[in-house]
């Protein structure tokens, strides 16, 4: 939506000018772009689309969101997360600063600067609905764009644990437009980790009807960092709470571990009058060995005529390459595999 407003296209023309001098470019369709130029316009885009009837205050702090960004270097500040929002909160107040300047130079009264400062300064996020809207697109400009590339240069935990803290911040309904994103495979299937944790992989959905007949990868996961084995018949024996149960519980911190490992011996006791099955620590499991692919996992993806770089196992999830690792045994059908492939972004055609 634009503004029939003289003051509003000179303060859009004056945050692309000041862009303009971001030396950093980044090439699309063909092009090279300063990237804040770029970054801005697609912010624009994305609001047009998500929020169409958006106030002008939302416009210009949508278009004025990185402004400068360049000006104030990351390896200034400690490289942690306390160095990170130092260097975030300083970016924030100095996009603002730049966007005051600008806007009192294109006539706009001291009231309306200050809201888009506000809204620039993302305040009161969850409860001003105008700040709501920003921080969306914000999210959605990243998840359409900028993920990708994130996702190279990290392992799937890291890509994971950045996706499930940007859904935080979004609304409902921008959640739902991130289906409308073109996403590869492979994102969105970091994705559905990050935003339902406990939900079956896409591949085993279609063996596992509603009664979960199979354990399912995620669980044999929670498994092994229990050190229990859990028979195909004991959990056969299994209701659906429970089986519901051993899916969404989590078993990462020891607490965790400790009461996951109880509930099992209990429900295992409970119907069999067995102790519940041991199995030995494993210190250096191979999914989570992110510098050498295992050999049954590159045997099996051989046998489809696919490889698997070092790059691309390095950004899957531990979950991921437990499945591969699983799903590579000779006891398993070779179907499964490559479904998995194909979810994980693996399959390059």
């Amino acid at each position: 939506m634009n503004f029939p407003s003289k003051r509003f296209d000179s303060a859009i023309a004056a945050f692309d000018n000041y862009n303009a001098k971001d030396p950093n470019l980044e090439e699309y369709n063909g092009k090279s772009f300063p990237k804040e130029v770029l970054y801005a316009q697609r912010m624009t885009d994305r609001l047009n689309s998500f929020a169409p009837a958006a106030g002008e205050a939302v416009q210009l702090a949508v278009r004025c969101q990185h402004i400068g960004r360049w000006e104030i270097a990351r390896s200034n500040y400690p490289m942690d997360k306390k160095g990170y929002l130092q260097w975030r909160s300083e970016e924030k107040m100095h996009h603002a600063q730049i966007a005051e300047s600008i806007l009192k130079d294109c006539g706009y009264d001291q009231e309306s600067i200050n809201y888009v400062k506000f809204l620039v300064l993302k305040k009161e996020l969850f409860t001003n609905p105008d700040t709501q809207v920003v921080e969306d697109i914000v999210c959605l400009v990243f998840m359409g764009y900028y993920v990708e590339d994130f996702a190279i240069k990290h392992n799937g935990e890291k890509v994971i644990d950045i996706i499930r803290k940007t859904a935080k911040k979004m609304s409902p309904i921008a959640l739902e437009d991130i289906s409308q994103l073109l996403l590869s495979a492979k994102i969105r299937s970091l994705l559905q980790q990050a935003v339902s944790p406990t939900q079956l992989f896409r591949f085993e959905k279609s063996f596992m009807p509603d009664n979960l007949r199979c354990i399912p990868m995620t669980v044999r996961f929670k498994l092994d960092t229990c050190c229990i084995k859990l028979k195909i018949t004991e959990w056969n024996f299994l209701n659906e709470d429970e089986r519901t149960y051993l899916v969404n519980t989590p078993a990462k911190t020891e607490k965790e571990i400790a009461e996951y490992r109880e509930y099992l011996q209990h429900i295992v006791w409970h119907y069999s009058g067995e102790k519940v099955s041991e199995q030995a620590s494993e210190p250096n499991p191979a999914w989570a060995n992110f510098e050498v692919i295992h050999d049954s996992v590159k045997a099996k993806a051989f046998e489809f005529g696919w490889n698997i770089l070092l790059s691309e196992w390095h950004c899957l999830s531990d979950l991921q390459r437990f499945a591969l690792l699983k799903l590579s045994r000779p006891s398993h059908e070779n179907k499964n595999f490559s479904k998995a492939m194909e979810e994980f972004g693996l399959i390059r055609l």
